[in-house]
């Protein structure tokens, strides 16, 4: 992958620091070239010094610098620097033209890999863009991503207005066409003030989501020190290493995260999912047997658990996944979620109605919770050319128009279930396709790799969600509507079809 750094004057010696990072984390990457994009005002030694360390990285390094100085503060500044590398990947990639990943001083890569992580998540993800969703000032991609070759074919009004930054310019053209992946972290400690995040102690990496490989937010080089002297926490500290009491177990998390059990239904361990990823990510496990919570209808057994297995161990914040046959010791028991899910004045007073949001709250993560980002990673989508359908045998809406679906779509459909799912599907409302799925990863793959899903609330549209899929979902209105996500690129029977239609 091409990776471009953008560095000012004032940037050098944060600049170095990463570059040697880097270096000290793979040594010799053979597959990454590296382009280091320098400010009119950046001496040029200090450019040739930068490629000298980069050299000792990347297979190839090139020094382009700004032949004019950029008007104006910010984002001014900002924009001119990116169109810049903008406009010399056009005129210089043109013959193998590939997507690049940008890169600032205030990044720091969190493990070996890295980039050949981005890259492959890049290339599952199927989108434009890669990057992760930041609310500040408003939802958007952070400009920290993997673009394509020419992003201006795609998103033409990125540069229309040089007092907008770039990456809030065209927000929702490349929120439609783009991945939020969990591979970049994009924090500040106080995003009211800019005030970026410092790491001047180990336990301070619990800031940094588990899944990251790449945190954006961290100007003063504390990540990278804290990051080069963690070898401590590779065992369990003792109280000889200072780290005792809460500070120990805060630690001893920090390697190993909590254990989490959950029962179902599969649909529910998946929006759970989102609020183990939050919490710090942690190993999952999954049985049956249940103790002092609101039961569970229809707990997952091993053989589901045998097909779910797959699509769970692809999660990069789960550290471990397993089955019990008895109720384990140690646990974090997330089937307290149907507590606080059945308390009406919990509800009332949280104004929480979606079944992702309560587990959040069950894990004390409720605030980080936002119902545009996206948990599920996928490798490998299955490219069908379909839209997936798929309607379960429970939570049907009276005023779903499924004949009209099929009348509209026709050979477009391809349902993903049960054989009898399918069967029942159409002698309700007539024939299309089905795609008969191995385990429950196949159906993730084949719901990823659509262009878009309808379904009722159901395990198969849990993931269309995770995934950040275009949905248009039979909701369970007249009794409860649990699912519901306020996106851009989600519908329900009150939407009208031409709006799921510009979506396709």
């Amino acid at each position: 992958m091409l990776v471009v750094l953008s560095v000012a004057p004032s940037e050098f010696d944060r600049a170095k620091q990463l570059l040697e990072w880097i270096r000290d984390l793979d040594g010799r990457m053979p597959k990454h070239r590296l382009v280091i994009l320098g400010t009119f005002y950046l001496d040029m030694k200090e450019l040739t010094e930068l490629q000298r360390v980069a050299n000792q990285a990347f297979s190839e390094v090139t020094l382009v610098k700004q032949n004019v100085p950029a008007e104006g503060g910010w984002p001014r500044r900002g924009n001119a620097l990116f169109k810049a590398t903008c406009d010399w990947i056009k005129a210089t990639q043109s013959k193998a033209p590939a997507p690049w990943l940008w890169l600032e001083c205030d990044c720091v890569p969190m493990r070996a890999g890295w980039l050949d992580a981005l890259e492959q998540d890049y290339q599952s993800g199927g989108q434009a863009f890669m990057g992760t969703i930041y609310d500040m000032p408003f939802p958007h991609i952070n400009g920290v991503m993997v673009y394509p070759h020419d992003p201006i074919l795609i998103a033409r009004w990125m540069f229309a207005n040089p007092m907008i930054a770039w990456d809030l310019a065209e927000a929702k053209t490349v929120m439609a066409r783009g991945y939020n992946t969990p591979l970049i972290h994009r924090s500040l400690k106080d995003p009211k003030t800019n005030t970026p995040h410092t790491f001047p102690k180990a336990e301070d990496l619990a800031v940094v989501r588990p899944e990251a490989v790449l945190f954006h937010g961290c100007k003063d080089g504390s990540l990278i020190n804290t990051l080069r002297g963690r070898e401590h926490l590779v065992e369990a500290p003792k109280a000889k290493d200072g780290l005792v009491g809460a500070a120990a177990k805060l630690v001893r998390r920090l390697v190993n995260g909590e254990t989490y059990y959950h029962s179902g239904n599969l649909g529910d361990v998946v929006y759970a999912l989102n609020a183990i990823r939050l919490a710090g990510g942690g190993g999952l496990t999954i049985g049956r047997q249940q103790s002092g919570t609101s039961p569970c209808s229809m707990p997952i057994t091993d053989a589901q658990f045998e097909k779910f297995r797959p699509l769970l161990a692809v999660q990069p914040y789960l550290k471990s996944v397993g089955y019990a046959k008895t109720y384990p010791e140690d646990i974090v028991d997330l089937n307290r979620f149907r507590d606080d899910w059945n308390n009406g004045p919990l509800r009332k007073e949280t104004g929480i109605h979606n079944l992702c949001q309560m587990h959040c709250h069950t894990l004390g993560v409720a605030d980080k919770f936002r119902p545009y980002e996206t948990w599920l990673t996928i490798p490998n989508p299955i490219r069908t050319g379909k839209i997936a359908i798929h309607r379960s045998a429970r939570y049907h809406a009276q005023n779903f128009p499924w004949a009209d679906v099929v009348k509209r779509y026709g050979d477009r459909l391809l349902f993903i279930g049960t054989a009898e799912e399918y069967s029942e599907f159409q002698r309700e409302f007539g024939q299309v396709s089905f795609w008969r799925v191995k385990d429950l990863l196949e159906l993730a793959q084949v719901i990823a790799g659509a262009d878009a899903f309808i379904g009722n609330q159901s395990f198969p549209c849990s993931v269309a969600l995770g995934y950040g899929q275009t949905v248009w979902q039979e909701a369970w209105f007249n009794k409860s509507a649990d699912c519901l996500f306020e996106r851009e690129n989600f519908f329900t029977q009150r939407n009208r079809v031409e709006e799921f239609e510009t979506w396709l």
